[in-house]
């Protein structure tokens, strides 16, 4: 094997297939005739940690260090080397294009925050999101002789800072519900508010004496839902295939929703579940444990939600129940009184009529007796 050329001498395995590729078949040709320029931008770039790749020529012919390759995925490493930065990244060449241009016909830089990019890394389509750069590297003619890309995958922090969202709308509005119905619309709502992560969903409750949980409410759904009008979960989490639903809206990048998540809702205390909420999946994500554990928490907070207005309601049915004992209590006493007060006013007059003819025929002790009668009967 061939002494590598010193300025490929770098960790990792990049420097090694970088000196054992046939350049000759490329538009950079051989690597004793590469110019000094190049070969000093692949020395920094190799030397690096940082996810960097390199576009070299009119064809923007692809270079990249071992940093890059988890950027490129199993998908494109280590096709990608040496081919044109348009086949390479061929899904996402239309945004990219005119930054390249950009570059190369007028010599500026460009810097990108964030950007939301569905890239091809494993024969799928992924939502990703990348911070870079774009930036002339100068040749030995004084023009532009390639394009110097530093970038950053910041797609974690955008996905949970999105979700995060999501959980925080979900307990700002349904958790202060005084209803089960008005619960039951602000958590929808909330949901619906991130079709990104949650393309469609479906909230199936069960009823006081059991049996399957009846479809309730849906999001991104057309009327009449492509759902079963029932749901029973036989335990846990269930993984449920919809890919053969026509009718189901599609995801990011206009991908179809290829599985659901149907989750139960469990209230504290409570030995049966509440229902079960069907959460759609997004077709450019995968469904690793951040993503399901984001779902199982959305399906927490319905449950929570469900819980507190379930608990308003038994409060308020208690408060109502105790006004009508009371009403029932004061109609009772008020028709008890009334039923004593009527003999007793009818004997009123009898009683006044004796004292006043028994004032001087009566012995006084007589009379003291007449006037004590009418001062109870009053009472």
């Amino acid at each position: 094997m061939s002494q590598l050329p010193q300025f490929l001498a770098a960790p990792g395995a990049l420097g090694r297939l970088i000196g054992e590729f046939d350049w000759s078949t490329t538009p950079l040709g051989p690597l004793e005739q590469w110019p000094q320029s190049l070969r000093t931008t692949v020395s920094l770039m190799l030397n690096t940690s940082h996810p960097i790749w390199i576009g070299w020529g009119p064809e923007t012919t692809f270079l990249y260090n071992d940093a890059y390759i988890a950027v490129l995925g199993e998908a494109k490493h280590p096709w990608a080397l040496g081919r044109p930065m348009r086949e390479v990244w061929a899904e996402i060449w239309d945004y990219c294009q005119p930054l390249v241009d950009k570059v190369f016909q007028r010599g500026e830089a460009t810097y990108v925050g964030e950007a939301q990019l569905f890239m091809d890394r494993g024969g799928w389509l992924e939502e990703k999101y990348f911070t870079f750069s774009y930036s002339p590297i100068v040749d030995e003619t004084g023009g532009v002789g390639g394009l110097f890309c530093p970038s950053a995958d910041v797609t974690t922090s955008k996905l949970n800072s999105r979700r995060l969202a999501t959980l925080s709308s979900l307990s700002a509005s349904a958790l202060g519900e005084q209803s089960v119905a008005s619960a039951c619309d602000s958590a929808m709502a909330a949901i619906g508010a991130n079709p990104n992560d949650i393309p469609f969903a479906a909230l199936y409750l069960s009823g006081e004496e059991g049996g399957p949980a009846q479809l309730r409410q849906t999001i991104h759904l057309p009327d009449p839902s492509p759902l079963p009008d029932q749901m029973t979960l036989e335990g846990g989490v269930e993984q449920l295939p919809v890919g053969h639903i026509q009718e189901l809206p599609p995801g990011l990048a206009n991908q179809g929703v290829k599985e659901a998540l149907a989750l139960p809702l469990v209230l504290p205390a409570q030995a049966r579940e509440a229902g079960v909420l069907v959460l759609g999946v997004s077709p450019v994500a995968r469904l690793d444990d951040h993503y399901r554990s984001f779902l199982e928490m959305v399906a927490g907070q319905v449950a929570a939600a469900l819980h507190n207005a379930t608990a308003v309601e038994e409060q308020r049915r208690r408060a109502e129940a105790l006004a009508e004992l009371d009403r029932a209590k004061t109609a009772f006493f008020s028709n008890v009184s009334h039923e004593f007060r009527t003999p007793l006013t009818l004997m009123l007059a009898p009683i006044e009529d004796a004292m006043e003819d028994s004032e001087n025929r009566l012995p006084a002790a007589q009379h003291e007796r007449l006037q004590l009668a009418h001062r109870n009967a009053l009472r």
